[in-house]
């Protein structure tokens, strides 16, 4: 999961009514990709399942560059048209290794299914909307969670004109420059399908990209920092890896702006992308209570939006009329955690306030906020892998059966640089009280121009016409959480709401016309389990002298793995001590391992118990018999 990232993207920008500029190939690393056209080239291997493919149309074949015909080591992402198309050992199997599983038409229960009956795989995000989703993925590599939903819920909210009557001026037609096939105006269903399916499969894999680089900058980072050993302090980030959450949504405009026949329609497709870091401090300790640490990216896609400017003959008395747009002015979002009842339920912690704040008139913004919290945190998702504090082992115990932490006992820090280049637009910090939300501005937008060519000015900025994104990040926290108890589920509100502009004018300035389209979405989507069971670590020792002992596995009193079976297969040599992870003391555990060909299982009581945030030791040669 650490290869070098490869990234195409065409930059897209209207010099003059329907003139692009020569696509040029962009460093991931010099530029954000969202502030510009996202035909995102994924170079990973990726295997598609007969049939799967025309679920998605032309998006793969555009996106896809190493496509597979069988599963191979190198496999990144595997799309299925069923969970069924694979045996449910491979499809744990793969799970398990990171690589991405994607499948179509998803049905929550089958999934869901699955994650109970392999344990290993760690908890499942529990979502209404998977069962209308066009495709859902998912990766033990970082608890990725992806929907890319269904379209038929953006196409009946849109309603689609074929009587658009556009008259060409007659000299562009005599010259043989007019193209009435020039403006993206949809007529029917299909072409938007295919455009929002193109958009929403390429945002999820832009999301993945995402997902990669942030993971491939913290390895780099714990190589440099030797996983904070002279610190004493573990990285939230570090130990407890994420769930990703994504909200989609649509800014859709069908508006008449001449007469009845001439209609402006547009679409740009949202997308608010969540990494969320869940703990639970255990009761006694600093900052005891729920958290939610919060890195967010939302982003519009303004290039099906804007259309240009354009001058065109009417029907209506051969009246030349001129036009421009639609250009996006504003952009907002906000987030709020919410209860069951809608009511919002935690407070920002002082050092936790949302981030960035207000920035005008800046090409840069970098900002960093470190904050820390007290030793016995409650922090497994359940499932997550992460190392341990030593960078030892990558550990992983059940938050369906097990629970509890890679290590109780460290102390902890969340640390987040929002550092990015915005070009013509002010950053405006909204947050307030439960509520993190920002606005963006843009600035330099189209302007009248009556000598200029048809009428407008369009400037020399493309910010306005292009995808642009707000990126975040802040802590919710709730007091008020006691250990060993259920809580609620919680879900993230997300509003978005976007402002664009529109010019118009026939015959003279006088006739000059500007409108202010105002357009928004709201969605609501689950948070990630916070796991707030009392949870103690527990070691395996070999002290067989001269003996190497091998696989290693923890299980439930159901005899169900809560770890997978890789991630002690490795040989130990006599001495060693193997941290096996943290676990809820509720639950009654059994551990086994292999030695000289034989299965030695826990011998002492018919099951192990952890102790509340401290270490439990097993010595292999005492504590275990031949099973």
């Amino acid at each position: 999961m650490c290869s070098a990232i490869l990234l195409c993207v065409a930059a897209v920008g209207f010099i003059s009514s329907c003139q692009k500029e020569t696509p040029r190939v962009v460093n991931p690393a010099d530029v954000e990709l969202s502030n510009y056209d996202w035909d995102v080239v994924f170079p990973y291997e990726v295997y598609m399942a007969a049939g799967a493919a025309a679920e998605l149309k032309d998006a793969y074949s555009d996106f896809i560059t190493v496509g597979a015909s069988a599963i191979t080591d190198n496999t990144y992402m595997v799309i299925l048209d069923k969970v069924s198309d694979l045996p449910e050992e491979q499809f744990v199997e793969l799970y398990e290794k990171g690589v991405v599983m994607a499948i179509l038409h998803p049905k929550k229960a089958e999934i869901q299914a699955v994650f109970e009956r392999n344990p290993e795989m760690g908890y499942f995000l529990d979502d209404d909307s998977i069962d209308s989703a066009l495709l859902l993925a998912i990766s033990g590599w970082n608890n990725g969670y992806y929907i890319i939903p269904s379209t038929e819920e953006y196409l009946e909210r849109y309603s689609f004109e074929s009587d658009h009557t556009v008259v060409p001026d007659p000299m562009d037609a005599e010259a043989g420059e007019y193209d009435a096939n020039e403006a993206p105006i949809y007529t029917d269903k299909e072409a938007l399908e295919n455009d929002l399916t193109y958009y929403f499969f390429g945002t999820f894999l832009e999301d993945l990209l995402r997902q990669q680089a942030i993971y491939d900058a913290e390895v780099a980072q714990s190589k440099a920092d030797g996983e904070d050993k002279d610190k004493g302090i573990a990285s939230i980030k570090k130990i407890t890896g994420r769930v990703h959450v994504s909200a989609y949504g649509v800014f859709s405009i069908n508006e008449v702006f001449f007469r009845t026949s001439y209609r402006f329609n547009g679409t740009a497709p949202v997308t608010v992308a969540f990494d969320v870091y869940p703990i639970h401090v255990y009761e006694g300790e600093n900052g005891a209570g729920d958290y939610y640490f919060m890195d967010m990216t939302a982003n519009v896609a303004n290039e099906k939006m804007f259309q240009g400017k354009r001058a065109e003959w009417t029907s209506f008395f051969w009246v030349y009329l001129r036009w421009c747009g639609a250009y996006i002015t504003s952009f907002k979002v906000r987030n709020t955690l919410i209860d069951k009842n809608g009511q919002a339920v935690a407070d920002f912690p002082s050092e936790g306030f949302p981030i960035p704040e207000t920035v005008n008139k800046t090409t840069n913004y970098s900002k960093t906020k470190t904050f820390n919290i007290g030793c016995g945190v409650s922090a497994n998702l359940g499932g997550e892998k992460g190392k341990d504090v030593d960078g030892q082992n990558e550990t992983t115990s059940s938050g369906i059966n097990g629970g509890g932490t890679v290590n109780v006992n460290a102390g902890w820090s969340w640390s987040d640089t929002k550092s990015w280049t915005e070009k013509d637009v002010d950053v405006s910090n909204n947050s307030a009280n439960n509520t993190a939300a920002w606005g963006l501005k843009f600035n330099n937008v189209p302007k009248f121009a009556f000598s200029e060519d048809q009428g407008f000015d369009l400037g020399n900025s493309d910010t306005y016409r292009s995808s642009m994104q707000i990126r975040g990040s802040w802590v919710w926290y709730m007091s008020d959480k006691p250990d060993d108890t259920e809580s609620d589920p919680l879900r993230v509100k997300v509003e978005a709401e976007g402002n664009y502009g529109f010019m118009k004018f026939w015959g003279t300035k006088a006739d000059m016309n500007t409108y202010d389209w105002h357009c928004s979405f709201t969605d609501i989507k689950p948070m990630p389990k916070i796991i707030n069971y009392r949870a103690g670590n527990l070691i395996l020792k070999n002290n067989f002298a001269g003996k190497y002992i091998s696989n290693i596995m923890v299980y439930n009193s159901k005899g169900q793995a809560l770890i997978p079976k890789s991630t002690f297969q490795n040989s130990y040599p006599a001495g060693t001590d193997i941290k096996l992870g943290a676990y809820a003391c509720k639950d009654d555990l059994m551990v086994k391992f292999k030695m000289d060909g034989k299965t030695y299982k826990y011998s002492l009581n018919p099951y192990v118990k952890t102790v509340f945030k401290d270490d439990v030791i097993l010595y292999a040669d005492n504590d275990f018999s031949v099973e």
